[in-house]
């Protein structure tokens, strides 16, 4: 088709019709202005068909525009490459893909895959030494806190952080969920319960993190924690760690933490939820985790369902404990309107670490296990200022 000079009046009545057009098919509100119409244009089916009546294709059309400052003018030569066509219920290979136009690209992806896996690994497995101690230690197992709702036993994390300040022989692991953070648009209307605003939750969190900063051993993020990140690219959990200056291992998902109590190593592993659930049995998601973990570890440790449990598993000739964490929460409505169970019978609980030889007692009633600590060392243990 030969080149047709169209001026303004053929341009607008074009437009029309496709606006027209592509309001029957529901794509109306793509087409805002005659530039975008054109873009519109270049996809691969037959929207050519809607100049018919002006007796121009799209061609003349751009053409015309050229030199009027109305033209679009691409960036990059763009391609549509069609390499199949279909022939009943099979295809058929028309041509071979198009070659990769920068290698260069292709090479620094491979540099940066590489390190992206190295940092990766780091970050999810560390290792502690717990300093100078000779008998056993004490691991206060922190479950979800939800701090900065209305509903938690806040007298209670207040007590676990004096717990672990003011004796040499505890220490702590924090589950996730450690603010409440509820932004996503299905549970907003939780946030209408609290008077604090997030910046105000995320520095209860850091102050009551700060409390046991020295003596916090691991810290994972929760789906609580980390939807900001989701929401944003940067995370709650991320602003408290820079603000109590990143002194606890952490990892948004998983921790592989080597624990040496004296010469005796522990691996333990914490994230805040695992795959598989079960009425019957509430430690049956942490408990299945050992069978197809891809470390050896002593010790699995799991939150997010605000039930607690605690099993002893057999496997591979080696006793291993699988902790299921509750939560701190007293009052959820939440879980009351979403028919949840939940229970605050253990939202923590105590792992006794022994150094002469691998042996782990894990204590699902805090006070039972305090008394038995202390009981090692003639004394009791104390739960204020010393």
């Amino acid at each position: 088709m030969s080149q047709k000079k169209i001026n303004w009046a053929d341009v607008t009545r074009w437009f029309r019709a496709a606006k027209i057009h592509l309001d029957r098919i529901g794509l109306g509100q793509t087409l805002t202005n005659y530039r975008t119409a054109l873009t519109f244009l270049k996809a691969p089916f037959k929207t050519e068909d809607i100049l018919v009546d002006f007796g121009v294709s799209f061609e003349d059309l751009r053409q015309s525009l050229i030199g009027t400052g109305a033209a679009p003018v691409p960036k990059r030569k763009s391609v549509i490459y069609k390499p199949y066509i279909s022939h009943g219920n099979g295809f058929e290979v028309l041509s071979p893909p198009p070659e990769f136009e920068d290698e260069s690209t292709w090479g620094m992806m491979e540099k940066k895959s590489v390190k992206y896996k190295e940092r990766h690994e780091r970050l999810m497995s560390r290792s502690l030494r717990i300093p100078g101690k000779s008998g056993p230690q004490g691991v206060i197992l922190i479950g979800d806190a939800h701090i900065g709702s209305l509903g938690v036993d806040y007298k209670r994390l207040d007590y676990i952080a004096d717990l672990v300040a003011n004796n040499p022989m505890l220490w702590c692991i924090q589950i996730g969920d450690l603010i409440d953070s509820m932004i996503w648009n299905s549970v907003k209307y939780e946030r209408w319960k609290t008077p604090l605003d997030i910046p105000e939750e995320i520095r209860l969190g850091a102050y009551w993190l700060s409390r046991v900063v020295p003596k916090c051993l691991g810290l994972v993020g929760g789906n609580h924690d980390i939807i900001s990140y989701k929401m944003t690219g940067w995370s709650h959990i991320d602003t408290i760690m820079q603000m109590i200056g990143n002194k606890i291992p952490y990892n948004p998902h998983q921790l592989n933490l080597t624990l040496f109590v004296g010469e005796q190593p522990y691996i333990i592993c914490m994230r805040h939820k695992v795959q598989g659930k079960s009425q019957f049995r509430t430690t049956h998601g942490v408990a299945k985790w050992f069978r197809w973990a891809p470390i050896d570890a002593d010790m699995m440790i799991a939150g997010h369902i605000h039930i607690s449990g605690y099993q002893a598993v057999e496997l591979h000739g080696k006793k291993r404990h699988a902790c299921q964490l509750g939560a701190y929460k007293i009052v959820d409505e939440y879980a009351d309107e979403h028919g949840f169970l939940h229970d605050t019978d253990a939202p923590d609980m105590l792992a006794i670490f022994h150094p002469d030889k691998k042996n782990i007692t894990v204590m699902e009633d805090l006070e039972d296990g305090l008394r038995l600590l202390g009981s090692y060392y003639d004394e009791e243990i104390r739960t204020g200022p010393s």
